[in-house]
């Protein structure tokens, strides 16, 4: 069950409740002062800037290693831009 933001548009209150989706609706639908608050969802992360980025795996490694030598001329330039470190 999510956490929900919520406002007391009489005295600008703002609190956080659980309760699942539908207990939510009918919540707001009996108490019209009541204002749902969007407060984001869960904390994302890329992974980049943990321990020092991002390890590509070795088996995968080898895949882009070989693809890289099998279009060596690259898309510009003739530069192969794959990076395989």
């Amino acid at each position: 069950m999510p956490y929900y933001l919520f406002k007391n548009t009489e005295t600008d209150e703002e609190y956080t409740q659980l309760m699942g989706i539908s207990e939510c609706d009918r919540f707001l639908e009996e108490n019209p002062h009541i204002k749902k608050l969007y407060n984001g969802g869960p904390p994302l992360h890329s992974g980049v800037g943990l321990g020092g980025g991002l390890k590509i795996d070795d088996g995968f490694n080898s895949v882009l290693k070989e693809i890289k030598k099998k279009h060596s001329g690259g898309y510009k330039l003739g530069v192969s831009t794959i990076n395989t470190k």
